[in-house]
């Protein structure tokens, strides 16, 4: 039998996402500062600090200290990593963070309640941000988008239909996700699907976000009255075979824009060994403890509530569970409709004619080019943190708040508007032409 802290194995999730993100993006992106996404810059070594080694810290704690006091101590170096974030804050960290914060504050005993309430509230989330024409029917729809790339990447010819049904497919298996996930009956079935649907999502280049959501499906059928997540296991066998077949898998599936190259796979392979390993663990048992607390459901169902009417409202887009959505800044969708005064702002960048290497090692030079080229515009935070870097090496990106007229995003030179240092509630850039698929 072995046992682990619930908070932990939360924390493990986000270690393992940060680890992949820094591999991906370059040892050198921990040390940026250039857009955070909570208009709070720390100094560079207080930024690479908390990139590298605020959430090892934090799991350590909670893998060592008792639950509630672990928790606690973990939230601080939480809060340290999320000062560093930059550019977006994923939707399965954000989803962690709340879970590590209720398990600071509620009893040990409601951990499997509270994961529980978490999951199917991201379910639900996903599937009503889903509902809508750009989704569901659009040719720019992520669903088809991701599912055509894929399968062009794999060398496979399918018919257009195929993909056309990925959509109904994917908002399908969410809800039904959700709805079984309600009934400890039903529950199990739920989790195959979970399963299975995630490891679609890590194939096609997303297992990050599916062993964030398989950490939080441990904790939720295994998660005892002292907040420990129990594995007693008759043997290992079934979850070595569970870590093999889904390392398997994406070593033969996994491609990346630029082809099926060897540190691709490779890391996606080791990516997929785990999430199998959570996979085999969790279907290894049946749903134990308590399934009921009106408590924390209650304050489940009015968080998601808010959530929801934050995006209804306007009042933000990124970090609310809408990834894949086709929910857009300044889109049209009945979601979106009644949106508040509140409209976010965009700006266009222009690149200085004179570029010092200091700007391009402080925003990094890919980002540079994607930010000025003229096929995006960023968000005011954006351009603030920007404009903010460039004044202190002589030089100026010019910004120019940007409008949408039709289905472009136009400049306003004469509107006067200056980017605000605000929070980044909204995607960080996005195409100035509408038609071009929108992913985020």
């Amino acid at each position: 039998m072995v046992s682990v802290h619930a908070p932990a194995v939360v924390l493990a999730g986000m270690v393992v996402h940060q680890g992949s993100r820094l591999c991906e993006r370059g040892a050198s992106s921990a040390a940026f500062r250039h857009a955070p996404v909570f208009a709070v810059q720390l100094s560079r070594r207080a930024t690479v600090c908390g990139q590298v080694a605020a959430l090892p810290a934090g799991l350590a704690l909670a893998l060592c200290v008792p639950p509630r006091l672990g928790a606690a101590l973990a939230g601080v170096f939480v809060l340290w990593w999320l000062a560093t974030v930059q550019r977006r804050l994923a939707n399965h960290c954000w989803l962690s963070v709340v879970a590590v914060a209720g398990m600071a504050l509620l009893p040990a005993a409601d951990d499997a309640v509270l994961a529980r309430n978490l999951l199917a509230g991201l379910y639900f989330s996903a599937t009503l941000f889903k509902l809508n024409r750009t989704y569901l029917a659009g040719d720019a729809s992520a669903g088809c988008v991701v599912a055509r790339l894929h399968a062009r990447l794999l060398g496979l010819r399918l018919p257009d239909t195929v993909f056309r049904c990925v959509p109904p497919l994917v908002v399908g298996t969410e809800f039904a996700v959700a709805v079984l996930l309600l009934d400890p009956r039903s529950a199990p079935v739920a989790l195959v699907l979970a399963c299975a649907m995630h490891g679609v999502f890590g194939i096609t280049g997303n297992f990050p976000f599916s062993i964030v959501a398989l950490g939080l499906w441990l904790v939720a059928f295994r998660a005892d009255s002292r907040g420990d997540v129990v594995l007693r296991l008759g043997s290992a066998w079934p979850v070595v075979a569970s870590a093999l077949a889904a390392a398997a898998a994406a070593a033969l599936l996994s491609r990346s824009p630029a082809g099926r190259t060897s540190a691709f796979v490779a890391g996606n392979a080791v990516l997929g060994a785990v999430f199998g390993t959570l996979c085999g663990l969790a279907l290894a048992h049946a749903p134990e403890g308590d399934w009921d607390s009106a408590a924390v459901h209650g304050a489940v169902v009015v968080l998601f509530a808010l959530n929801a009417v934050s995006v209804f409202l306007g009042w933000k887009l990124d970090w609310s569970f809408a990834m894949f959505s086709g929910l857009r800044p300044l889109g049209r969708s009945w979601i979106q409709r009644r949106r508040s005064r509140r409209v976010p702002r965009y700006y266009l960048l222009n690149l200085p004619e004179q570029v010092p290497l200091g700007l391009v090692r402080d925003i990094g030079a890919r980002t540079l080019w994607e930010a000025t080229c003229g096929g995006f515009a960023v968000h005011e935070a954006v351009a603030y943190w920007f404009e903010r870097a460039a004044r202190r090496h002589g030089c100026t990106f010019a910004p120019v708040a940007a409008e949408r007229r039709g289905d472009v995003l136009v400049p306003l030179p004469g509107s006067g508007a200056q980017p605000r240092r605000v929070p980044l509630a909204f995607p960080w850039m996005i195409p100035v032409d509408f038609a071009v698929p929108y992913l985020g």
